[in-house]
C-alpha cells in the first residue's frame, strides 16, 4: 500500500486487516512484472459503521 509507512507488502488476509480503519488507502498488487492498482473492495473489504468495525451484532439475515 502506498499510503501506508514504509510501504509494507501484505497477502490479501493481512491486508485487508491492517486496512480495517483505513479505507481510503490505495493497495497495489504485483503481477509479477510491475504493480498495478487494485481497491480494498476488490479484496472483499466491507466498511462497517459503527461496532468498532465490526458488523453489527443485531443483523439478521431476511428471506424473501
Amino acid at each position: 500500500c502506498s499510503d501506508c509507512f514504509g510501504h509494507p507488502a501484505y497477502c490479501r488476509a493481512c491486508c485487508l486487516s491492517s486496512h480495517k480503519h483505513l479505507p481510503f488507502h490505495h493497495p497495489s498488487a504485483w503481477t509479477g512484472t510491475h504493480y498495478v492498482s487494485i481497491s480494498l473492495t476488490s479484496l472483499g473489504y466491507v466498511l462497517h459503521l459503527g461496532h468498532n468495525g465490526q458488523p453489527c451484532p443485531m443483523t439478521v439475515e431476511v428471506s424473501d
